[in-house]
């Protein structure tokens, strides 16, 4: 019921995260230049990488599994109560009057558009008070995690971070990664059919590549206890590879 949003490709839940490694590849693709033309104002692979894990932080912040679905979350029950699905005397009550947005003409102006956010900043300035301390002390819980663990992980037990070697690659202008045949050769084929792919999602009559998209295989399962699988994608993915 919640779960009201635009239903796109959802960047902050693939890792990794394709708008940040494409930025980054743009930034260092226009960083090469830059050091030829005005050294001056090139960045250094330090710099690169704050400004990756900066991308990394928003994206993962305001992404779909955050800011994208908090704001329908604390402002649905009240936007779409009706007299015939009663919901007011179903469970508004459980709600807490400071965890959502009850102002009828301020939620009729976000969910249907034709208004900005300011005029309504009142109604929805307590809940995002109180969301926002939760989510402040949320990531200072995961920040703590980590550096509980960084010492045990990084100096003892000697993990690669499997996670971050591409972008440390292509931060470092040493590590040959834009010189490498392989890698443009694998680009070239990847960009190449998802290029096309979705070409042929706005123009039909283009031609597509199939057999790239995940395909169910849950109905080869008959037998119990395995047949009680109902979804099983499998498909390769060229942008990931």
């Amino acid at each position: 019921m919640m779960g009201l949003r635009w239903d796109i490709a959802h960047m902050s839940m693939i890792s990794l995260l394709y708008n940040t490694i494409t930025l980054l590849f743009v930034l260092t693709i226009v960083n090469r230049f830059t050091k030829k033309v005005a050294p001056q104002f090139s960045l250094s692979t330090a710099e690169l990488l704050t400004i990756y894990v900066m991308l990394c932080l928003s994206t993962a912040i305001g992404g779909h599994m955050c800011v994208q679905i908090l704001l329908p979350i604390i402002s649905y029950a009240s936007a779409y109560a009706t007299p015939e699905n009663d919901w007011q005397s179903l469970f508004w009550h459980y709600i807490p009057s400071w965890t959502s947005v009850t102002d009828k003409r301020g939620l009729s102006n976000f969910f249907d558009g034709g208004s900005t956010f300011y005029p309504h900043f009142e109604a929805w300035r307590t809940p995002l008070l109180w969301w926002g301390l939760f989510l402040a002390a949320l990531f200072s819980v995961m920040l703590s995690i980590n550096f509980i663990f960084r010492r045990q992980w990084t100096e003892n037990e000697k993990l690669s971070y499997p996670l971050i070697q591409l972008p440390l690659a292509m931060a470092n202008p040493r590590s040959g990664f834009f010189r490498s045949k392989a890698m443009w050769i694998g680009f070239g084929v990847a960009a190449s059919i998802d290029l096309l792919n979705g070409i042929n999602y706005l123009f039909p009559q283009v031609p597509r590549l199939s057999g790239i998209r995940a395909y169910d295989i849950a109905d080869f399962f008959t037998v119990r206890p395995w047949n009680a699988i109902t979804w099983f994608p499998i498909g390769i993915y060229p942008f990931a590879v």
